[in-house]
Parts: C-alpha cells; sequence; structure tokens
C-alpha cells in the first residue's frame, strides 16, 4: 500500500513538474543542472495558451524540453492524441521521435510508473510515424520536415492536438524570401489542422534571417511570445551559467568577428537578426528626398527639392553606379533580378534612384541595364558573378560594345559571398527617394562597398563647384 502510495505521489509531481518528470525518464538528458529559464519555460509549455513562441539562443536545451513536452503530453494530456514534430530538416524532426521512443521502449522508470507502451504492443512503429496506446488511449506521433505537407493531417478522425515546431529554420530554409514564403504559408495552412476545442502549437526556436518563421511569429496577434538571450551585456549575467560563461561568449563572438560572420553571433546566440555592431545600416542612416537626377558622363547633378519634410532647393554633383544582382538561375519561378543605381555626393551621403526588380530573362534583364546605363550614365558598375550569373556579365559586355557604349567594372567577376561587405563609414546617411520601393534587402548593396573603394583617392568631385 505504502509503495503504490509512493508511485502516486511520483506521478502526481511528474505531471505538476515538467522539469521533474523529464529528469526522471531521461535521466542520461539532464547531465546538468537546470537553469531558472527553465522554470519559465515549463509554464509556457504546461500552460492554456493555444499559440506559443519561445525564441531563445542555441545551446540551451530546447529540443530536450520540446521532447518532455511531447511525452507529458501523451502521458498526461485527456482523450486520443496526435502530435506533430516538425523541424528544419526531416532527419532531425526524426531524432526528435527517435527520442521519444527510446524513452517508451527503453526507460525503465517510464515503464515502472506507466506500463509498456512500445514497439511490441504498437499498431505503427517506424521512424517518421508511431502510434501507440497509453493509458488505453491512442496516441499518434509523427516527424515532418520545415515545408513539408501539414494541412489537412488527420489520425483516425483526431485531430492534431499538439503541434511542435523545435527549430523550424535553418540557411538552407531560407535562402530566399520566395522559400521563407513558402515555408510560412505551408506552417499558416497546418494550423488549420488543429483540434480546436484543446489544440495546442508551440514554436521553439532560433531566429535565422528576417522573414524566417520565428521572425515572423514575434510579438505577432494571437501569439503568446518570449524572447531570450544567452547574456546581459550590462550585468554580464548568462542564461545557464553552467552551459557556457559570460568569457566564453565573448570568445565566440571574436571568433566569428574575426571571421566575418558577427552576425551569426547575434542571431545564434541573442536571437537579434543582425546585431547593432554588425548592422550595415542603422536606423539614423535613414532619410527620404524628392528630386531629379541628371545624368551626365563625367558624373551628373542630382536636384533636391525635399528632404524629410523639409523644402528644399538643391543641387548636389553626384557620381551614379549601379549594383546587378541577376536572378540565381533562369527558373522564372527563381529568385528575383535587380538592378540598384545609387548616386554618391561630396559629403559621402548615398542616395538610393528607382531601382528595378522584376522576375525576368537574362536577355530581358540585360535591355533593362542598358536602358538604364543610358538614362543615368553610371561611372561604374558591377554584376554578381556567381555561377549562372556569369552568362550575364558577359552577355552584358558584349551588348554594350553594340551599342557603342561602356561601363567601367564589368571586367571583372564579382562574388560578393567571398568579401566582407561593409558600405559605408560613420559619416553620411542612407536617403531613399519616396518612389523608391521600401523592401529592400541587404545584399543588394553589396556592391556599395567596391564602389566605395573606387572613390577613394580617385578625385570624384571632392570638391564641390557649388562649395
Amino acid at each position: 500500500m505504502n509503495e503504490e502510495k509512493a508511485k502516486l505521489e511520483i506521478i502526481k509531481k511528474c505531471f505538476e513538474d515538467l522539469d521533474y518528470f523529464g529528469r526522471l525518464i531521461s535521466e542520461q538528458t539532464y547531465y546538468l543542472p537546470s537553469p531558472e529559464v527553465h522554470k519559465e519555460w515549463d509554464e509556457l509549455l504546461l500552460g492554456d495558451d493555444s499559440q506559443v513562441v519561445i525564441e531563445a539562443p542555441r545551446g540551451t536545451a530546447k529540443s530536450t524540453k520540446v521532447i518532455a513536452k511531447v511525452m507529458h503530453h501523451i502521458t498526461f494530456d485527456k482523450g486520443d492524441k496526435f502530435v506533430v514534430i516538425q523541424s528544419k530538416t526531416r532527419p532531425e524532426a526524426i531524432n526528435r521521435l527517435t527520442k521519444i521512443k527510446n524513452i517508451i521502449e527503453y526507460s525503465q522508470t517510464y515503464k515502472d510508473l506507466f506500463g509498456y507502451n512500445g514497439e511490441q504492443n504498437s499498431e505503427i512503429w517506424r521512424e517518421d510515424k508511431i502510434t501507440v496506446r497509453i493509458g488505453g488511449k491512442r496516441v499518434t506521433v509523427k516527424a515532418l520536415g520545415t515545408g513539408q505537407q501539414v494541412r489537412g493531417a488527420l489520425e483516425d478522425d483526431t485531430r492534431i492536438t499538439l503541434y511542435i515546431l523545435d527549430d523550424p529554420d535553418d540557411e538552407d530554409s531560407c535562402k530566399t524570401k520566395e522559400a521563407m514564403d513558402n515555408n510560412f504559408d505551408k506552417f499558416l495552412g497546418g494550423l488549420a489542422g488543429l483540434d480546436r476545442r484543446n489544440g495546442r502549437v508551440i514554436v521553439i526556436g532560433t531566429p535565422i534571417r528576417q522573414g524566417c518563421i520565428v521572425d515572423r511569429l514575434r510579438d505577432a496577434t494571437g501569439w503568446l511570445t518570449r524572447k531570450y538571450q544567452s547574456h546581459d551585456s550590462k550585468t554580464k549575467e548568462t542564461l545557464w551559467e553552467e552551459m557556457y560563461s559570460y568569457q566564453w561568449l565573448m570568445d565566440k563572438k571574436k571568433e566569428l568577428e574575426e571571421l566575418g560572420k558577427l552576425s551569426k553571433f547575434y542571431s545564434e546566440y541573442m536571437c537579434e537578426i543582425v546585431g547593432e555592431e554588425d548592422q550595415l545600416f542603422k536606423e539614423e542612416y535613414i532619410q527620404y528626398y524628392e528630386g531629379t537626377l541628371h545624368g551626365k558622363s563625367d558624373g551628373g547633378v542630382l536636384h533636391i527639392t525635399k528632404i524629410n519634410d523639409r523644402e528644399v532647393n538643391l543641387s548636389r554633383p553626384v557620381n551614379v553606379f549601379i549594383g546587378i544582382d541577376p536572378a540565381s538561375s533562369t527558373k522564372q519561378t527563381a529568385d528575383y533580378s535587380v538592378t540598384m543605381p545609387i548616386a554618391y555626393d561630396t559629403e559621402g551621403n548615398i542616395y538610393i534612384l528607382p531601382y528595378f526588380r522584376k522576375r525576368v530573362t537574362p536577355t530581358a534583364h540585360a535591355e533593362q541595364i542598358i536602358d538604364m546605363i543610358k538614362r543615368l550614365k553610371p561611372m561604374r558598375g558591377y554584376v554578381e558573378s556567381v555561377n549562372y550569373q556569369e552568362m550575364l556579365r558577359v552577355y552584358l559586355r558584349e551588348r554594350l560594345a553594340e551599342e557603342g557604349l561602356y561601363l567601367a567594372g564589368l571586367e571583372k567577376k564579382y562574388n560578393p559571398r567571398t568579401e566582407k561587405s561593409d558600405i559605408r563609414s560613420q559619416e553620411g546617411v542612407v536617403r531613399y527617394g519616396h518612389d523608391v520601393q521600401l523592401q529592400l534587402y541587404k545584399r543588394l548593396l553589396r556592391p556599395i562597398r567596391r564602389i566605395q573603394e573606387n572613390m577613394q583617392g580617385r578625385g570624384y568631385h571632392r570638391q564641390s563647384p557649388f562649395q
């Protein structure tokens, strides 16, 4: 009788304390003391909110907590259960499911408390899906990769009772805006499969880049969102001292900075898409203008009538440059082709001119570039020349020769992926024309670094005739 009472007390504590439950059924996984932040996560994971987002740094046992949550759900929650675990790739999701299977099959503590519910008694026991009975209720757990279809998921008339996204984003799934849009649309479609009575979706991950799933859900209406960082820069207190010290984090930051990957530190350890020290643009740099460019072969003049909300009447000598970013393939569904013209004045200000961004064939893009060269008369330009894109550079030089035109900078291949971008000094601002679309991506302006290098010491409008 005392033994049975003690067992019930343990089960009661497992129900109330997710950390205790996880340590009990998977002792080898919990080899470090749990940080205080895990108590906050446990409250979120065991709470009643139907849509939850937890942004957390790498190395904070996110997947471990997810596995404990799934085990808690299929063990204690009422009724039949249908769980979908989705991660950045299908193998990653299968890895989570494998750990769940190992607990069900091999954890002696779990079997002592809740009976044997493993492979021998299962309906389905595959690498990507299991269907078992726990406490007399039918339980299905399915593993999917980001982008795989969730919409319409139904298991023996049971809708999804728990939808887990564990680190749904990675560099491969976030290569283009279109890929991120597609993944996000499929994710939203999957939400329609939730059980409307008690279905929950929990997203726990680290943001990779702007537009990824984790980033889009931050502070979204209808979502309970929490963001955590690896350390507090002021107090030097870390999120999990036993996992990484403040000094270790600073060493990692310095290492990535020297490799030209400081933004990776901010995304992986601070949950910031671009850290302040690594931003190409800072908010204070950006202003707006209205004006007209009169292009000349030896440099143009930008007549400005308005800066922000202030009426002005200025004429600025400028040099015009263009950066060209062709689509990465010839498919119509590939990325956009972009021609980005800028004007650069004597004070180091950069003026973004109306630019071209469309899905077009390589020849159509080349003709657009030639038309822009005729109108704006740029002094120099660069074509991103990676793989197929090199064909456009060669074709463009041939067409310019036919037109009797020349654009400096096209003689040499340019690969921004192997060169660190540093587009501007601390002086000056970036100004956008009011008629310029504002959905600019940093990669469109990579050639500016080369533009600045070529202006230094070349005497391009170093003294303004208007001064």
